[in-house]
């Protein structure tokens, strides 16, 4: 059906000069808020910006980079580190509706990498930082309409603020799990959620080595080949808007490419 579909796009004379119309659109799109207005104009246009492999991903590139340069550096990071990509630009808008949906405001130091972890990782329910203690996070966990993931990796034990925070971690950082039985089973999948996170920190492969638990009484470790230097004064992270967004654009942004994930009941950490 896929080739099918790629075909009936390849025979048609819009798409001949695929490379072009694709450019266009870029700069025609010069904000996220101009996406909802132009794929309604032209269904052929929809599909250059929204289904169309390479176009589709560089078309959401610049516009993600337009809106946030950082988001750019996270999406490549994390890209490199997974062994699946989602494409016709799925990933940078995911990214993006994480980022410009969140109602999440960093405190303390090191707000930016607090930001880029909460856009990462909010939408999968894995709480991968904290501002105060195991307990008590002060984290994007606090907001509302946050779901704690239900097997797997929960928390990853990044103290950013707080009594326990200190801007060197000599030896690595302990991530807190349910279910062994589904860890184990799953544990491929689980490692590549290790990988974007040390990616988001910066951290390449052959960087640090991932321990698996023995039991479940302990915790997965990652230990870092070398310490790992967290910023020591806060950033200001903010973006003044100088106008508001068009009616409906909102509920626009939380519709697209949404995956669907079972939802569980909160819980604590053990």
């Amino acid at each position: 059906m896929m080739q099918r579909h790629n075909k009936t796009m390849a025979e048609n004379p819009v798409f001949e000069n695929l490379d072009l119309l694709a450019h266009i659109l870029q700069y025609a799109l010069s904000d996220v808020r101009d996406v909802p207005s132009v794929v309604r104009t032209c269904k052929h246009w929809d599909m250059v910006i929204n289904k169309y492999g390479e176009s589709s991903c560089r078309i959401w590139r610049y516009i993600c980079t337009r809106s946030d340069p950082d988001l750019a550096r996270i999406h490549d990071l994390c890209s490199e580190s997974a062994r699946h990509v989602v494409d016709a630009g799925g990933s940078w808008k995911a990214l993006l509706r994480n980022r410009i949906t969140s109602a999440f405001c960093p405190i303390g130091v090191n707000r930016m990498l607090q930001k880029n972890l909460e856009t990462v990782f909010r939408e999968d329910g894995i709480v991968a930082f904290s501002n105060c203690c195991s307990n008590c996070t002060d984290s994007y966990q606090d907001v509302p309409g946050f779901v704690l993931r239900g097997s797997g990796i929960k928390f990853f034990k990044l103290f950013l603020n707080g009594m326990f925070y200190d801007n060197h971690f000599l030896d690595g950082v302990f991530v807190v799990y349910t279910d062994l039985k589904y860890l184990l089973d799953h544990w491929d999948d689980e490692c590549d959620i290790i990988r974007r996170w040390c990616a988001v920190l910066g951290l390449r492969e052959g960087c640090y080595s991932i321990r698996k638990p023995r039991s479940d009484m302990e915790c997965i470790f990652v230990e870092f080949g070398s310490a790992l230097e967290l910023e020591e004064e806060g950033v200001v992270f903010h973006k003044e808007v100088d106008e508001e967004p068009p009616v409906g654009w909102m509920d626009w942004v939380h519709s697209f490419d949404s995956f669907g994930y079972d939802l569980v009941e909160s819980g604590g950490y053990c």
